[in-house]
């Protein structure tokens, strides 16, 4: 009897789970957006980290050394990238002309590096994480303050 009660148990749970997986919409029932797929969130600093990362990593594929992370620098480059939104341009000049140099002083920031007998006092760089990872390096003018020699 045990084992009949058993078989017919599952036979009912069986039954009870058909009938509710019968009631729940068929994907041809359900729209489109229930099935769109939920945009990712991508949050300032995770793409700055991002671009870091890939700069490094291109860095390292061309025998140079790595960057150091610079809060500080990162700062005036945040500022900077609002500033372009706001205003509506993309360039490392702002539209009066003032260049990062500018940007460094308004915020009390000295940055030298010595390549041989030259200290350049700082640069800087515009895109996505990929096209900003290769652009600089394959421009002429960010190879001599980045390549030593």
């Amino acid at each position: 009897m045990n084992r009949k009660h058993t078989i017919i148990g599952m036979l009912t749970c069986l039954l009870l789970l058909s009938s509710l997986l019968s009631c729940a919409p068929s994907p041809s029932r359900v729209g489109y957006g229930a099935l769109k797929k939920q945009q990712p969130t991508v949050t300032i600093a995770v793409l700055e980290k991002q671009i870091h990362i890939l700069i490094n990593h291109e860095r390292r594929n061309r025998g140079l050394s790595r960057l150091a992370w610079d809060d500080a620098l990162n700062a005036i480059a945040r500022k900077h990238s609002r500033d372009m939104a706001k205003r509506k341009y993309f360039a490392h000049l702002s539209p009066e002309g003032r260049d990062f140099m500018f940007r460094y002083k308004q915020e009390g920031y000295s940055c030298g590096i010595r390549v041989n007998n030259t200290v350049h006092l700082g640069a800087e760089n515009i895109g996505t994480p990929e096209k900003h990872s290769d652009a600089p390096l394959a421009a002429s003018g960010h190879r001599r303050v980045h390549r030593p020699g």
